[in-house]
């Protein structure tokens, strides 16, 4: 018959291996920490929650950003110095965010529908589509 409250070895002393050493408590503790069993998901849920705006389209707004184009359209040759907001979609979700940048007007291309701006002292190049943007000021 088997005794259900251990007495007959309670008592007795904990065993030590004389083969294999003690693990230290560190190393044991290691044993019990938590993995991940499907990689990749704490990113997908980091992914997931991530916000993004949505874009907002302004009929009042296209007006007067169609006579600043034309204007700097006049002032091309000078290459004005602009800040530009915009709507940069994201690659990964719907959805995108409003940026701002600045740089040096270097073209207007008509048949792509892009803003080419210059950023620190030409080396950069940035392409923005005319139908994103939000708002120009020159500086």
């Amino acid at each position: 018959m088997m005794k259900d409250d251990y007495s007959d070895i309670i008592g007795l002393p904990h065993h030590e291996s004389s083969v294999h050493p003690r693990m230290p408590l560190a190393q044991r503790a290691a044993q019990f920490a938590p993995f991940a069993a499907l990689s990749g998901y704490d990113e997908a849920i980091v992914e997931r929650a991530r916000l993004t705006d949505q874009k907002e389209d302004d009929e009042s707004l296209a007006g007067s950003l169609d006579r600043t184009v034309q204007m700097l359209r006049s002032q091309l040759s000078q290459r004005p110095s602009v800040k530009v907001s915009y709507f940069r979609p994201d690659g990964r979700k719907s959805g995108g965010k409003y940026v701002s940048v600045s740089g040096r007007l270097k073209d207007i291309d008509d048949i792509r529908r892009e803003f080419i701006l210059e950023q620190s002292s030409g080396e950069e190049i940035l392409r923005v589509p005319v139908a994103d943007i939000s708002g120009i000021e020159i500086i």
